[in-house]
């Protein structure tokens, strides 16, 4: 009753002092120097901000600034945020430039005042100011319990708890949220925005930081506060208060700021403004990827540079970065592009294959990453952030449908549970018919659904301490996997086998791939099942160091069962189903900035427990698709080869930077990565089939006959170091150059291959070593209306795991090995820019030339003609597969008033990537063209008072493309393609209370 009591007279004083705040922001929006004139009407307003501020020393970060600033009664944050700026701080150049949360982007802070470039850390304000946000922290929670309302409670969010929540979240961690909302790009909403919904009269939907920037910048921001005068009446204005109070809704795509947003990233483990972070850094916001409806694995490449996913399904995915890591799905090795989920690394790119809602922003990092973010990143990390509890209750519901049986339902939860923990709920399910037709059944596949959950727990019992849980788990029942047949032509023989084999038992394939169909006469399925639990502890110690504790579990489930593209019985089902679970715990400790050196260092520690099985169905005909023949030797059999490996891997690293002068800094960083790994290949004896003559069990016994490798074990001790030098070339211009050095593990083939000929030892594959080096510049022009973002880089990897070619007496097999050298350069261009108010424009460009510098053992190519069928070639300077020359990826997001309550919304983004070969061995079959993908969307926001709803239009693939994200080299000189989606037009409801 006390907390119910509290909320209550809150919101009246919030009424109170709406008129006034109303007024100043309208004022603010039309550019009058008068501004200041309204904060000084306005005192309670002014006296509310100065209570949240009483602890904040002088250039220290608000702890308002980008936070829950939306009153009670609909508050504005733009409003809030300047009556807090007037009424308690000195003029301040640095904030009038549109500097926001202590990052000093005007340019270079003396040594003394450095905030570094670093935003305070979480679960607490930084060392500078801690003592007073605890105090502040502890005066709220005794006023909770108390019951006295202060003016500062009058920040609070109307309806959504005690609005003292806005006060306990400032002061307990003023960056948690500050940092989410100003971690979307351009013109992205904000988690505030979202609460804040349209701002008033004068202008569309805004975003908290925003609107900070803009008010800041203006004449009223920076002059010296005026004598407070005595408020207007409130009851004046009320009706006006009444009906422009914001929905708790998700704001408009464009900001109503005049400049672009800060965008906050972790790459150094630490909150920092990415614009001053050296080194090539690509974000995404959570609501940009929502308005651009790119929530998949494989819509990454139309949102990243120098980005490349491959994708058939969960298990045969593969990430790319500047054209390495699209190697063939082998269980034994990870990928060379790391991917983390909310600081937890998944072990198998497949643990990314999951619909990613309610994310908070996607951040890639280009180049080797080991020293702080470990192995397996020798192309760079896509580092995934789900948005946070929030102690302002909000929740939406919406609901898609489209073309082709699509439908799409989701729903998210979150709020206060107590006075210091915080809960959020994210629920969705989505399913498709799919995009390839089956002829043998006349239905549709490659679709299927998707479902999953996740929940947070946000716990702040102190200033100085905060942990977050999350539990999520994901399940998927589909057709996916299916592949279109897509390449064919002379082989080694001078014919095709496929086609001449598919004709002697009579199959009809469907041989044109522009028709994305098939004649498949068994099932095409695939099931996972995966989910985690992780615990992130942030506690900082007396001394402003932080200490950071994340522990994790996970596992992983993949069950496919796969068709031979054929309408006759040869191979019923074949695939590998994988079980992979995996632990970690990581120990951080980072230091306080401010000073001349800030450093963080830390363990960690992995362990992976995996086991697949390689499993094939023969038919009647499998020998005459198989082996060219009618023997029998596989006819009716059952192939099941298990196989297990274990990994362990302990490290220890530290990354420290040097501010050698305000404009100079020097980072250095290393890490020493001890790992094992232990694995065993095994293939049972064949069951079924009938007896046959001793020739032919020979033939057998050689393709599916019994096997163990043994023990195989594998110990590595690799080093990951960084050498960077960044330089202040000017007040808004950074340049960088950067000498890394990364590994990737090495692993074991978990299939049984080359050993029964070749040795268990074949099996093995060693670590692969990359050295990198960039040069670039960060750039800010026109009052932050433009960026402009540029490197060069080049990078050799040594032991590029490959598949090569080894000659047996049986004839040649592949396996994965350490076959290639490889080089790749190329240059990277990142644009973004806010020509007009509420207009966002985006380019991101790369130009990758990546090649085989060393690849002699290679694939030959079907299409080659030579007399010996056993031979192997050299792919020396030959393109690396997976890698197109040039990736390009445009947006644009407009949004206009319709009237006061309603907002229209625009965007539009278009992909474009040149050809690139699909496969290993560079066959021209398995080419895939270059295509340019166009997606639009249209949609209203309409505001009922705390209450939003929004529709939106949508077309993806607008012109249709045919295009192809993967293809793959059949065991018979047939190349197969997966393709990309077909052109679908759609529509969304969201609800938003």
């Amino acid at each position: 009753m006390k907390r119910n009591t509290i909320r209550f007279g809150s919101t009246l004083v919030a009424a109170a002092l709406a008129p006034a705040a109303w007024a100043q922001a309208e004022a603010g929006a039309q550019g009058q120097a008068g501004a200041a004139a309204d904060v000084a009407r306005a005192p309670q307003a002014a006296n509310a901000a100065n209570a949240v501020n009483a602890g904040t020393k002088p250039g220290a970060t608000n702890a308002l600034d980008g936070r829950d600033a939306t009153s009670a009664a609909g508050l504005p944050a733009a409003s809030t945020l300047a009556l807090a700026e007037t009424a308690t701080r000195a003029p301040d150049p640095a904030r009038a430039a549109g500097v926001r949360d202590g990052v000093e982007a005007a340019g270079a802070p003396p040594p003394a005042a450095r905030t570094a470039n670093a935003l305070p850390v979480a679960g607490g304000a930084d060392s500078a100011n801690a003592p007073d946000a605890a105090s502040a922290a502890d005066a709220t929670r005794a006023e909770r319990a108390s019951g006295p309302v202060r003016a500062t409670e009058s920040f609070g969010a109307a309806g959504g708890g005690a609005t003292s929540d806005a006060t306990s979240d400032a002061t307990s961690d003023a960056t948690s949220d500050a940092t989410s909302d100003a971690g979307a790009s351009g013109g992205g909403p904000s988690k505030a925005a979202r609460s804040a919904g349209p701002t008033g009269p004068t202008g569309p939907t805004g975003q908290a930081g925003q609107a900070d920037r803009r008010d800041a910048a203006s004449p009223a921001a920076t002059a010296p506060t005026a004598p407070a005068a005595p408020a207007a009446p409130a009851a004046s204005a009320a009706p006006a208060a009444s009906a422009a109070t914001p929905p708790a809704g998700r704001s408009a795509a464009a900001s109503s700021s005049a400049a672009l947003k800060d965008v906050v990233v972790t790459a150094r483990r630490r909150k920092e403004n990415a614009q001053q972070v050296p080194a090539p850094i690509s974000t995404v916001s959570g609501d940009d990827l929502e308005l651009q409806r790119n929530y998949r694995v494989q819509d990454l490449q139309t949102v990243l540079p120098s980005t490349n996913v491959a994708f058939i399904h969960a298990r045969q995915s593969s990430i790319s970065v500047r054209g390495l890591g699209n190697n063939p799905a082998n269980d034994g090795l990870e990928g060379s592009a790391g991917v983390y989920l909310d600081n937890v690394y998944l072990g198998r790119p497949g643990m990314a294959v999951f619909d990613a809602f309610d994310i908070d922003q996607i951040e890639l990092l280009r180049g080797p990453q080991g020293t702080l973010f470990g192995k397996n990143s020798t192309a760079g990390v896509i580092n995934i952030t789900t948005r946070r509890p929030t102690f302002r209750a909000e929740a939406s519901i919406e609901q898609s449908v489209g073309q082709r049986g699509y439908a799409q339902t989701k729903a998210v939860l979150s709020g206060p549970l107590a006075d210091t923990v915080a809960g959020r709920l994210v629920l969705y399910r989505t399913h498709d018919d799919g995009d390839v037709k089956n002829r043998y059944t006349g239905g549709r596949l490659n679709g299927g659904m998707r479902e999953g959950v996740r929940g947070e727990l946000l716990f702040k019992p102190s200033a100085s301490l905060n942990a977050r849980v999350i539990a999520d788990y994901h399940r998927e029942d589909s057709s996916y996997g299916t592949t279109v047949l897509y390449g064919f032509g002379p082989t080694i023989n001078g014919y095709n086998p496929f086609l001449s084999r598919a004709a002697s038992i009579g199959a009809a394939p469907v041989t044109n791939p522009a028709l994305h169909e098939v004649n498949l006469d068994s099932r095409q399925h695939v099931s996972v099942h995966q989910g985690g639990l992780s615990a992130e502890v942030d506690y900082t110690l007396p001394s402003g160091h932080t200490l950071t504790s994340i522990s994790a579990a996970r596992f992983w489930n993949f069950e496919p069962a796969n068709d031979d593209n054929l309408d006759k019985p040869a191979i019923y089902n074949t695939g590998v189903a994988v079980n992979d679970h995996q632990l970690s715990q990581e120990f951080r400790l980072a230091s306080p900035t401010g000073g001349r050196f800030d450093y963080v260092a830390g363990a960690y520690y992995f362990h992976q427990r995996l086991s697949n099985r390689t499993f094939a169905y023969y038919g009647p005909f499998a020998d005459a698709i198989v082996l060219g023949n009618r023997s029998g030797a596989l006819a009716n059999t059952t192939s099941i080869a298990p196989a297990t490996m274990t990994t362990d891997s302990f490290a220890l690293f530290a990354q420290g930077t040097w501010h050698a002068s305000p404009r100079a800094d020097i980072t250095a960083g290393i890490r020493g990565t001890y790992e094992t790994k232990s694995a065993s290949v095994t293939r049972d004896a064949p069951a079924g089939g009938a007896a046959v003559p001793p020739a032919v069990q020979a033939v057998r016994d050689a393709v599916i006959g019994r096997y163990a490798s043994g023990d195989l074990n594998l110990y590595s001790l690799s080093p990951s170091a960084l050498l960077n030098f960044g330089y202040k070339l000017a007040p808004n211009v950074l340049g960088y150059v950067t000498l890394s050095h990364g590994e990737k593990s090495g692993g074991a083939n978990l299939s049984v291959s080359s050993a029964p000929t070749q040795g268990a030892q074949s099996l093995l594959v060693g670590p692969e070593r990359a050295n990198n080096a960039e040069i670039g510049v960060k750039s800010e022009f026109f009052e932050r209306r433009l960026t402009v973002n540029a490197n060069l880089f080049w990078t050799q990897v040594s032991g590029y795991q490959a598949t090569s070619f080894l000659a047996t007496p049986t004839g040649v097999v592949s396996v994965l090995s350490n076959a290639a050298d490889v080089r790749s350069r190329g240059a990277e261009l990142d644009v973004r820019a806010m020509p007009i108010r509420n207009l966002v424009l985006g380019l991101n460009a790369s130009y990758v030339d990546a090649a085989y510098t060393s690849y002699e053992n290679a694939p030959c190519p079907s299409e080659v003609s030579i007399p010996n069928p056993k031979a192997v070639c050299s792919l020396t300077g030959r393109p690396v597969a997976g890698a197109p020359r040039w990736i390009v990826n445009l947006n644009a997001q407009y949004q206009f008033r319709l009237r006061h309550d309603i907002d229209q919304y625009v965007a539009a983004q278009y992909s474009l990537r040149s050809s690139q070969y699909g496969t290993l061995d560079d066959s021209t079959y398995g080419r895939l063209p270059g295509y340019g993908v166009l997606n639009l969307t249209t949609g209203w926001r309409l505001a009922m008072g705390r209450h939003q709803w929004d529709l939106s239009l949508w077309a993806r693939n607008v012109f249709d493309r045919r295009y192809y994200l993967a293809s793959f080299a059949t065991i018979n000189g047939a190349y197969t393609a997966s393709v990309g989606d077909e052109r679908m037009f759609g529509a969304t409801l969201r609800y938003d209370y």
